[in-house]
């Protein structure tokens, strides 16, 4: 049926999907296990939320069809979840790699697996059925990554390690997991969240792109740059652009 009226942009935190990537330690575990009072549910690939209280799947050994199984309980039945926290997508790579190379009956290694990219190509099927699933949920998914660099030219090219170029080359800061599998998460989340640490030692998120950075997204207009990483000043950000546009509205994003 044709709408009959605008529909309204969706101010609340918990109803969004974001990509936040960084260095280790620096803290993306703690600022996701924090965000709904901590009432998240953690889907832990790589044991990185052991030192925390929280509502945790572990899949840290768990095998694909087990993550998989995950996602459609997440789909199909009531949970109390309005946010579900993925902790780290680069772990279901390799996962993903795992499946694959027991369905094909070989290793990463072997030509099997590697010529024509036809593994590859599976694994990347995977990971973006996956990311449908999670992305199609009536939750906020927050997935976590490493961060990563990559080189450069002057116009913005990526250069290969053993590139010949000779010109100045500039370093960009992305999420670690790449290829096409990576480039869906990025293309399906709303927002892309970069955390880093300042010189005076100070934690912030990096809310919007820069020529060497991948960050931003549909909200870098209320995310202020450079933001305390901190999940109450996070919500708090969320909780007054939900007021200013609902005029009269309760504190209620």
């Amino acid at each position: 049926m044709l709408p009959t009226s605008k529909s309204t942009k969706v101010f609340d935190y918990r109803k969004i999907n974001c990509l936040i990537y960084g260095v280790p330690k620096i803290g993306k575990t703690t600022f996701c296990s924090t965000l709904d009072s901590g009432d998240v549910l953690f889907l832990d690939t790589e044991g990185g939320t052991k030192h925390l209280t929280c509502f945790r799947v572990d899949l840290e050994n768990a095998g694909w069809s087990d993550v998989m199984q995950t996602a459609r309980e997440l789909l199909t039945t009531e949970h109390q979840y309005k946010l579900v926290i993925v902790d780290t997508v680069s772990k279901l790579y390799d996962k993903a790699i795992d499946h694959v190379c027991n369905q094909m009956k070989c290793d990463r290694t072997s030509a099997r697996f590697t010529n024509n990219g036809k593994g590859y190509g599976q694994v990347n099927s995977e990971l973006k059925k996956l990311w449908s699933m999670l992305l199609a949920g009536n939750f906020g998914c927050y997935f976590v990554d490493h961060e990563a660099t990559e080189e450069l030219d002057e116009t913005g090219n990526v250069l290969k390690f053993a590139d010949p170029y000779k010109g100045n080359r500039i370093t960009r800061f992305k999420p670690a997991l790449g290829g096409k599998s990576g480039a869906a998460l990025q293309a399906g989340v709303d927002m892309i969240l970069r955390c880093l640490i300042l010189p005076d030692g100070k934690r912030v998120l990096q809310t919007e792109p820069a020529h060497n950075v991948i960050a931003g997204g549909r909200y870098s207009d209320l995310l202020q740059n450079g933001m305390p990483l901190d999940a109450k000043h996070f919500v708090q950000s969320f909780r007054s652009a939900h007021k200013n546009h609902h005029t009269g509205a309760g504190d209620d994003a």
